[in-house]
């Protein structure tokens, strides 16, 4: 494929965004905290994927977590001309394939360490209290 499906950012409106009523992934009000601490973190940092129509294709999360503060602008990339078929597929897509990846954790614990030793919270990082015992 030479070409990108999605690209330009555009602002559009919280309240005129359409989830996809049949998105698989479920985001539990813990992860919705976490994504709003991120947010408020780092600011913006992925724009969420909608059709022509601004239904939600990915960003479900990031969009509760916009809801939840209140923010009544987001950075939105449209994916132009797909198929109702393409859409749902990319829905499974964007959340499973990244299942496929591992963690490095001799790497990970190392960037952990110097986390804490920092002083940074950790918790930002979507880190439990239990998963830091394991490093």
């Amino acid at each position: 494929m030479d070409h990108w499906a999605a690209n330009e950012v555009h602002e559009k409106l919280v309240s005129r965004l359409i989830p996809y009523e049949r998105n698989q992934r479920i985001h539990p009000a813990s992860q919705i905290n976490e994504l709003a601490s991120s947010i408020n973190e780092w600011g913006w940092t992925v724009p969420i994927l909608i059709d022509e129509n601004e239904n939600v294709i990915a960003g479900h999360g990031r969009l509760y977590a916009a809801q939840e503060l209140g923010i009544e602008k987001v950075p939105c990339v449209i994916a132009s001309g797909w198929t109702d078929q393409q859409k749902k597929a990319y829905v499974i897509a964007d959340n499973k394939l990244q299942e496929g990846s591992d963690w490095n954790y001799p790497a990970m614990a190392s960037e952990l360490r110097d986390l804490i030793d920092s002083g940074f919270s950790v918790e930002l990082t979507g880190i439990s209290d239990t998963e830091l015992q394991i490093f």
